[in-house]
């Protein structure tokens, strides 16, 4: 829904991004702005964006398209859904009035990582 919310949160979730939008294809840096307006736009320094494939796209899962080691290195939070930069480990996240370009702020961010290696 776009525009502002007096209370509540906006959530972020990689399994409501579609098929055609995910691993091996690029997911937009807008897409949680203007397909799903939540009000963020990523940005990186990389090549772009991926949301990694579920079992029934025929793309191996949990960017095996990338490595086929993958799979077997990274445990989602949501079933078979990653969100990783390309080409880059820097992922910048950008908050905007949803579904506008009137830049905006927040009071909290929180993210899941998997597989931090320090």
């Amino acid at each position: 829904m776009p525009g502002s919310f007096g209370t509540g949160r906006r959530e972020i979730n990689w399994d409501g991004v579609p098929d055609a939008l995910s691993a091996p294809n690029n997911l937009p840096a807008n897409f949680f702005n203007v397909n799903s307006p939540r009000g963020v736009i990523f940005g990186t320094p990389g090549t772009g964006f991926q949301v990694s494939a579920t079992a029934a796209s025929g793309t191996p899962v949990e960017f095996g398209n990338i490595n086929p080691t993958y799979p077997d290195l990274f445990q989602t939070f949501s079933p078979q859904r990653l969100f990783t930069a390309l080409g880059s480990d820097i992922v910048d996240v950008n908050f905007f009035v949803p579904g506008s370009a009137t830049p905006a702020f927040t009071t909290a961010f929180g993210a899941v990582f998997t597989d931090v290696d320090l």
